[in-house]
């Protein structure tokens, strides 16, 4: 298989590949296929390079969360922050939702970071570029893995209700996956072509992160006319993750939240053929 892909010569021409979409689909359900092993080998060397021999990669996996933790209970003892919610431990309310928020933000920001680690690879090698994509997963799902684990062991102090409601979190887990990745799918060529993007990217995120109630709840039920948050998506993942964890409640919105999840992950098939009609314009602009 290696010598065949090695052997093999693409040729890129200046007509769009979709004037052939039935050798554009097959062509790309091929590179799919082929691109499991390679995603693995480019997963396995960074996770490697980041938790081998040393502490500090465990340590870079939780500080971040651990530092908007005691920022953000330091504003609450302070009277900034007014959380009426007595029966749920701020710290661990802030600690759970800040570990969802950055497997979100890191799938929004993880194609186009695997795709600048892996510049020199793209411009001198012929392999599928899906493999960038399935590594960028495999690599924001161990950063997810390692934060929960951590959390896990500590959920006494954390307050967090272990039971069987736990199971309901895996529509919030794919949904925030599908979400963000299908973000970071569409947001991937501007960022790659403009470096300024990049930042405006990040803005946003961070604008989102103050929007979305991670820090702070919402009672949608008393909105009225404020239709900022209403119209939030990731607000009704938050709240039901609060419901499922804190509360150990059945979650009020698991409906929209399993249609969004769902509709998210069928638009991810349109991110993948923007994707694959991107990545020669991506690569011709590349720094060698």
């Amino acid at each position: 298989m290696t010598q065949s892909l090695v052997s093999e010569a693409k040729v890129y021409l200046p007509q769009s590949v979709l004037r052939e979409p039935n050798v554009f689909f097959r062509s790309a359900l091929k590179d799919l296929g082929l691109s499991f092993h390679i995603a693995w080998a480019i997963f396995y060397r960074d996770f490697s390079a980041k938790y081998r021999q040393t502490f500090t990669g465990y340590l870079s996996a939780i500080v971040p969360v651990l530092i908007t933790t005691i920022s953000f209970v330091f504003l609450q003892k302070s009277n900034i922050i007014n959380f009426s919610e007595a029966n749920i431990d701020y710290g661990s309310f802030i600690f759970i939702n800040t570990i969802f928020w950055e497997l979100f933000s890191e799938s929004c920001l993880g194609p186009t970071r695997e795709i600048q680690n892996n510049v020199s690879s793209i411009i001198r090698l012929n392999f599928p570029r899906e493999s960038i994509f399935l590594a960028s997963f495999l690599n924001v799902m161990s950063n997810f893995i390692v934060k929960i684990l951590i959390a896990l062991v500590f959920s006494y102090f954390l307050q967090i209700k272990l039971s069987w409601n736990l199971v309901l979190l895996i529509p919030m887990l794919i949904g925030l996956l599908t979400f963000g990745f299908l973000i970071g799918l569409l947001v991937l060529p501007l960022s790659i072509l403009y470096s300024d993007f990049k930042l405006v990217v990040d803005v946003i995120l961070r604008l989102a992160f103050f929007l979305t109630p991670i820090t702070y709840q919402i009672d949608y039920a008393k909105l009225g006319h404020s239709w900022i948050p209403k119209f939030n998506i990731l607000g009704y993942y938050f709240t039901n993750i609060k419901e499922i964890i804190f509360l150990g409640q059945f979650p009020p919105n698991l409906n929209l939240i399993c249609l969004f999840s769902l509709l998210s992950f069928s638009f991810l098939f349109f991110g993948w053929i923007l994707y694959r009609i991107s990545i020669p314009i991506l690569i011709e602009r590349m720094p060698s």
